[in-house]
């Protein structure tokens, strides 16, 4: 036995408003954080922001600050004399 049209047509309108709703999640949710739209297109969010923040980090400069800080003198410092001890 068939199912009534009617019947028919209103599941297909509940599934219509199904994938509506659906829609405008992942529309809220990419309003809310745009990296989630790199996620829509199968990338992963973290590692896009990542990378961003990295290129950020080298057009400003806070990247090269970062690796001339004095810390990284002094561990260089100590690996050297450390080297320099192991030769004898």
């Amino acid at each position: 036995m068939s199912p009534h049209p009617q019947d028919a047509f209103n599941e297909g309108l509940g599934e219509l408003a199904k994938t509506r709703d659906s829609i405008a999640e992942r529309v809220k949710q990419v309003g809310d954080n745009p990296f989630e739209a790199v996620s829509m297109l199968g990338l992963d969010a973290d590692f896009v922001q990542s990378e961003l923040r990295l290129a950020e980090s080298l057009a400003n400069g806070k990247a090269v600050e970062h690796h001339l800080e004095p810390s990284y003198y002094t561990a260089m410092t100590k690996a050297l004399n450390a080297l320099e001890n192991t030769r004898g």
